[in-house]
């Protein structure tokens, strides 16, 4: 149970990010994840990129939702760490909330907004479309 004053940082840093265009925030180097603690007592968090960058190699740089490892006839490792609850809503970075997607379902996925449905792992659209995951080892 969080405590008054954990409520109150953790709503600080959710008002720090919200602002933040999703997408620009997943793409900041991670050199030194940290909190950082200013004069005020202002705390920014930081992405930690290591459980991204596990999940990767978990997935062997392939897609979650269409298993497809897109950068492999190219020599490429080209993969993105997706948060299903964006980070700059709910500052959850817990692999849990993270998929592997190749960028085609990222931008899809930041396009289209739809709802991830945990249960049966599976996104669903505002046209109907519903889409699941092809590869799941983690959630």
């Amino acid at each position: 149970m969080l405590n008054a004053s954990q409520i109150y940082e953790y709503n600080q840093e959710r008002v720090a990010v919200s602002h933040m265009d999703e997408l620009l925030l997943e793409s900041v180097t991670d050199n030194n994840s940290k909190i950082i603690e200013s004069a005020g007592m202002k705390k920014i968090r930081h992405l930690s990129r290591a459980i991204g960058n596990s999940l990767k190699v978990i997935y062997g740089y392939r897609c979650q939702i269409c298993g497809e490892f897109i950068g492999e006839k190219y020599g490429s490792t080209l993969i993105h760490a997706h948060h299903i609850d964006y980070f700059t809503r709910s500052l959850n970075n817990n692999s849990d909330n993270i998929l592997i997607v190749c960028p085609n379902h990222h931008g899809i996925i930041h396009d289209c907004n739809p709802i991830f449905d945990k249960k049966s792992k599976m996104y669903i659209y505002s046209n109907g479309f519903k889409e699941g995951l092809k590869l799941n080892k983690h959630i």
